[in-house]
């Protein structure tokens, strides 16, 4: 079959010494992968650990959700080019340098990607505030 399975990093045993550096290139993203997503909400960091680490098909998580293959597949695009955009990963390793309610903010609308009417009712903010909140994250990430 032409369709690739997905190992996990723990799977290979016995390998070819010329696939070695692949091999901890490989595990390596994983484990970088894995790290940025400790801040999302526990589910999607439960998706991308069987997916990745312990190297679950996307059959058996699809199956296991309850969703076609092809949702899942988005689904986990979708979190992979969260976790790779620069505000993400400025609002999730900096909340410190961030004043407290546009922490807040940031962390709802960037890191747990609610909406920024979500937002504003959750923080009883206006939207307006929600808005002047995240200009001035990006602000202060320089983006």
């Amino acid at each position: 079959s032409s369709r690739r399975r997905h190992t996990s990093c723990a799977d290979v045993t016995a390998v070819q010494p010329c696939a070695l550096p692949i091999l901890r290139a490989r595990r390596r993203r994983v484990e970088r992968i894995l790290e940025l997503a400790t801040h999302l909400p526990r589910a999607d960091q439960l998706l991308l650990e069987q997916a990745y680490r312990h190297g679950v098909s996307m059959a058996q998580l699809a199956q296991a959700a309850g969703v076609s293959r092809h949702k899942l597949r988005r689904r986990i695009r979708r979190i992979l080019r969260l976790i790779s955009d620069p505000l993400y990963r400025f609002v999730s390793a900096h909340p410190d340098l961030l004043p407290a309610k546009s922490a807040t903010v940031a962390g709802l609308i960037v890191i747990q990607r609610q909406s920024l009417r979500a937002t504003a009712l959750r923080t009883g903010l206006s939207l307006h505030a929600v808005r002047e909140h995240m200009r001035s994250v990006r602000a202060i990430a320089r983006l």
